[in-house]
């Protein structure tokens, strides 16, 4: 039985955990205000533990001194599910989301390192690749788990996942699908430089907070540089996400965008608009459509704003 501070500990998700794998970091459980051993690094974890763990309703600790094994664990995971065939995609899709969703939140820290930035980077494009592109993979296999409250990593993971599906659906694949998964996944990666205060302000921004945020996309762009990708999709993408047709965007004001950016600020305008934020209520499908389409009319490709809607047509409400 440990008496730790509180703080030594970190909540994870038990869908992030797989069954019948080693984990290689404990895993605690809270009794009596104790954090009580649960689970050794070297047992495996079993679909009774989940069941018995689910029954309980009990919520599963690490220590935090072993977050990095864990997102390993997480990482080594995303790797081999891919050729897991005793998994189906529904099962894979699923597990891909809640999984990503904690190394985004570690890709988007402050302390993470830029090589493993770009390690993690390809570790998830290149698994939603193979999960969004295989053959018995259906939409609502994604949409049914997107969860729509608003942090920088959800964001860029229902962006990324939201892109990849449409970019495909617009014909495009092999090299530039990859480079569009992982631009998207980036897009937002200069926010980790902005003061989360002012990112997470529960009302209108000051102007000079508003032009802070908007320097996002160029500080992205920096940092993306430094992993030396050839195809300039991926730059385009980090860069060019809030650039509007009609000249009124930023950061350069271009009219010209690259389509490649104009999937993802779709994408992104889209998840900004049906997710929960602290200063405004989420959106349905429909309605968000709506305000895209009547209210954002001349800042957007109209054409492919339709062939986006069209993804949806099942699915909304």
């Amino acid at each position: 039985m440990l008496n730790d501070n509180k703080e030594n500990f970190l909540l994870i998700d038990l869908g992030t955990l797989l069954n019948e794998k080693l984990l290689g970091f404990n895993l605690y459980i809270l009794h009596d205000n104790n954090f009580v051993l649960y689970r050794g690094a070297e047992v495996n974890f079993t679909e009774k533990h989940r069941q018995n763990i689910i029954a309980k309703k009990l919520n599963l600790y690490i220590e935090k001194k072993e977050k990095e094994k864990y997102i390993g664990y997480l990482k080594q995971n995303l790797k081999n599910i891919v050729d897991d065939k005793n998994i189906n995609n529904k099962e894979k899709s699923k597990y891909y989301y809640q999984a990503s969703r904690t190394v985004l939140a570690q890709l988007f820290s402050e302390s993470e390192e830029v090589s493993n930035t770009k390690a993690s980077a390809e570790i998830l494009s290149d698994t939603a690749i193979t999960i969004l592109t295989a053959s018995d993979f259906e939409m609502k296999n994604i949409l049914e788990n997107l969860q729509f409250e608003y942090t920088t990593f959800t964001h860029s993971l229902n962006v990324a996942l939201i892109a990849t599906i449409f970019a495909q659906s617009l014909g495009m694949k092999n090299e530039k699908l990859q480079s569009i998964t992982t631009g998207a996944l980036l897009h937002d990666i200069g926010k980790k430089e902005i003061d989360p205060k002012i990112l997470f302000k529960p009302g209108k921004l000051e102007p000079e907070e508003w032009e802070l945020v908007k320097t996002h996309p160029v500080i992205g762009y920096n940092i993306v540089k430094t992993f030396n990708y050839d195809d300039k999709t991926i730059y385009n993408i980090v860069l060019y996400h809030h650039e509007k047709i009609n000249g009124k965007g930023y950061p350069e004001g271009i009219k010209d965008i690259p389509i490649e950016a104009q999937v993802a600020a779709l994408c992104d305008i889209f998840d900004a608009l049906t997710s929960q934020r602290c200063y405004k209520n989420a959106l349905g499908s429909f309605p968000a459509f709506k305000i895209m389409f009547n209210e954002m009319g001349d800042a957007l490709n109209r054409d492919l704003l339709a062939e986006f809607i069209k993804l949806f047509k099942d699915y909304g409400n």
